[in-house]
């Protein structure tokens, strides 16, 4: 009986919550976060989700590139969005392939669908390599220094100072072109030959270590993309099994980036030209097909991905061709031996068909209108998604991009 009347008189004894009043917030986590705002004195710490965020894109910049804009894009969630069709902001972004595999070009070219986008972008130059006029052909507007700033410090610490201006400053795109080229004051000072610990093996790696935490803290309050990019180059001491290869930068490049991309240039294309000197037809290089990896991805589930993408020389990356190749293998365009048909319409060689859409305009953008569908119909291993406006701005972007160079 005494036990029947304390479990009684514990019951009375808890409050009861007023008819209408929301009920008060109780469990662990609530504890912990009412502890914490004390200690920490308020709670900027804590991260709000917002549920509304899955109906939208993780906030990007367009690389220029329809393939790459896809494929760092990744499977539409479950509201038919793809997670980040292009480089994120508030990420670092590394870059990363051989020499001549089109780093550089895929650099400017993100730089101008940016611009073009209404941003601004702070382009970094460490190797002072950068061809205006190679620059200006990909749409850069390199006489605009609201829009586009090169740079090209002397030293490693003077560039990093430059980019955390860039970052805390509000660019929209800060490209490091490229992360290796960058000489620490410290050599940069000495004569050559001259060693000792202030010239030591790995310093500009160290440099790196120490800058990328903080550069990741000052783009999240600014909303910046920072694409660093790298050449590769053999390890230090590179004995034993493994790639006997790595990106420049050192180890804090693959720990402090959200997103990493390898392209590789694996086929070169070629065409009939007359040389002007012998008065012969030969061939020559036209341009490269480039694979592109993306060998780290917490933006989507693009991870272990790759696909093709075409530059040509001189004019830079070829989306009319991709467009062709897309509408080839959902058979909008059909391809038979060296002979393509697209209703009344038949060409010869890639070429010929390559020319046509580039010089109509009317027929280009009905290609695109037909082979938006097959880029976000419902497959076995994703949901199924409605067209995504964002690849579709890609599609259409490139083909203003185009009317503008031939326009000047």
């Amino acid at each position: 009986m005494a036990r029947k009347a304390a479990e009684t008189e514990t019951e009375t004894e808890t409050p009861k919550a007023k008819k209408g009043a929301a009920p008060p917030k109780v469990g662990k986590l609530a504890n912990i976060a009412a502890a914490a705002k004390k200690v920490l004195k308020g709670d900027s710490w804590h991260a709000k989700i917002d549920p509304d965020s899955l109906e939208e894109s993780h906030p990007h910049v367009p690389t220029g590139s329809l393939i790459i804009d896809y494929l760092i894009g990744g499977v539409p969630n479950a509201n038919g969005v793809p997670p980040c069709p292009g480089l994120p902001r508030k990420c670092v972004t590394q870059l990363w392939g051989q020499e001549g595999a089109g780093k550089t070009t895929l650099a400017l070219t993100a730089s101008a669908a940016t611009i073009a986008s209404g941003g601004v972008v702070f382009y970094v130059d460490w190797e002072n390599a950068i061809s205006i006029d190679y620059a200006s052909k990909l749409g850069v507007p390199v006489a605009d220094d609201t829009k586009f700033m090169l740079v090209q410090p002397s030293t490693l610490e003077e560039g990093l100072k430059l980019i955390r201006m860039a970052a805390i400053g509000g660019a929209d795109l800060i490209v490091i072109d490229s992360v290796g080229a960058a000489v620490p004051e410290n050599i940069a000072g000495r004569d050559v030959g001259e060693t000792g610990e202030q010239a030591r093996v790995g310093l500009a790696a160290q440099r790196w270590s120490e800058f990328l935490p903080q550069l990741r803290g000052d783009i999240l309050k600014s909303n910046a993309a920072v694409l660093g990019i790298s050449q590769t180059r053999s390890k230090i001491g590179g004995m034993g099994h493994g790639p006997q290869f790595e990106p420049q930068g050192g180890q804090a490049w693959k720990f402090y980036t959200d997103l990493r991309i390898e392209i590789r240039r694996f086929q070169q294309e070629k065409a009939k030209l007359v040389n002007m000197l012998s008065n012969r037809t030969e061939e020559r290089v036209i341009g490269n097909i480039v694979k592109a990896k993306i060998v780290k991805c917490k933006l989507s589930d693009a991870q272990g991905r790759e696909e093709n993408f075409y530059i040509r020389q001189g004019e830079g990356i070829d989306d009319i061709r991709a467009t062709i190749e897309i509408a080839v293998n959902h058979n909008v365009i059909r391809k038979q031996g060296a002979w393509f048909n697209y209703g009344d319409l038949k060409w010869q060689g890639m070429e010929q068909v390559r020319k046509h859409f580039k010089t109509n305009r009317s027929d280009l953008a009905e290609l695109i209108n037909k082979i938006k569908p097959h880029l976000s119909k419902k497959t076995d291993e994703g949901p199924e998604a409605d067209v995504d406006d964002d690849i579709g701005d890609a599609l259409d972007d490139f083909i203003k991009e185009v009317d503008a160079a031939e326009s000047e």
